[in-house]
């Protein structure tokens, strides 16, 4: 009864806290725990062992304590035997989350949702509070910013703090965590990860800051998992792009840059579509340019 009892009473903090995080740090981390197999969690092993290591140390201690030294040297055994599975766990954890991320982002070929389950999963899979995308132009930078659960925001101009720029000329940044409790520099995070992200045209900037409280903070661990992260990131980036590309060259004019005979047909029968009632009607209007045939014949289209 004592052995049953303190089983529940595992299973069920391991329940509660599981809750705590999803709803205030890690929505997916309820997930995890709802999906997984009832049966594997009900035959967890380290849950089942400390519990019987709790009750043999009570009953041995109360009979007979020196053997209360060989069950500490049993203790120890048994900690780091689960601290090593624990670790294998993991790794093979992160391959499968790499799986799945390279099956997420290779599913769409529209970058502005790429880039969005590019944020989401390299949060996730880093455990990170925030995730940015930062896109290098000549013309300026693109943000896009994950916060919060699921907030993404669109900004303009280049994060105000310094730490991450070695990124930008392709040297992968780790930023040393400050305590917890201590706030970090002026508007920074606490502790971060920036790593460069090969595009086809241009150069990016995947970012992860403030660590979750279930790690203690980004380690080479993590930084190695953000790089595997990031190449098959611009792969499924630079596709979504190139795609875009192809598909706006196929409706508009090369020389000018304006919607073609395919998509004003595309863009007239959606207006037909979309018309409520009967009694709506849809008009093409029709301009000509007077001699405008004679300067393309004499001239060439270019300069028509």
């Amino acid at each position: 009864a004592c052995y049953v009892a303190a089983l529940g009473s595992d299973l069920l903090s391991v329940v509660l806290i599981s809750a705590v995080i999803a709803l205030h740090d890690d929505t997916e981390e309820w997930g995890r725990l709802m999906s997984a197999d009832l049966r594997g969690i009900v035959q967890m092993p380290l849950v089942v062992v400390t519990t019987a290591l709790g009750l043999i140390t009570a009953i041995v201690v109360r009979d007979q304590f020196a053997a209360a030294v060989l069950l500490g040297i049993l203790s120890f055994a048994v900690y780091w035997v689960f601290h090593r599975y624990s670790q294998q766990t993991q790794g093979h954890a992160q391959v499968e989350a790499l799986y799945r991320f390279t099956r997420a982002v290779s599913g769409s070929h529209d970058a502005t949702a790429v880039a969005h389950e590019v944020l989401r999963q390299a949060r996730d899979l880093l455990r990170a509070e925030t995730a940015e995308l930062i896109v290098l132009e000549e013309q300026g930078s693109t943000r896009l910013l994950l916060t919060g659960q699921n907030t993404f925001e669109v900004r303009t101009a280049a994060p105000a703090d310094a730490w991450w720029r070695p990124a930008r000329h392709g040297e992968s940044v780790r930023l040393p965590a400050t305590a917890r409790g201590r706030p970090a520099e002026p508007a920074g995070p606490r502790d971060g990860l920036a790593v460069p992200v090969t595009l086809s045209d241009t150069t990016a900037v995947l970012t992860v800051t403030d660590s979750l409280p279930d790690i203690e903070t980004f380690d080479a661990d993590h930084l190695r998992l953000a790089q595997a992260v990031v190449a098959h990131a611009g792969v499924a980036l630079t596709n979504a792009r190139l795609v875009e590309q192809l598909s706006h060259s196929a409706r508009h004019d090369s020389l000018t840059g304006l919607p073609n005979r395919h998509q004003l047909v595309v863009e007239l029968r959606q207006a037909v579509r979309d018309q409520p009632g009967s009694t709506s009607q849809v008009g093409v209007l029709l301009l000509d340019l007077d001699r405008f045939k004679d300067i393309n014949d004499a001239l060439g289209h270019t300069i028509g």
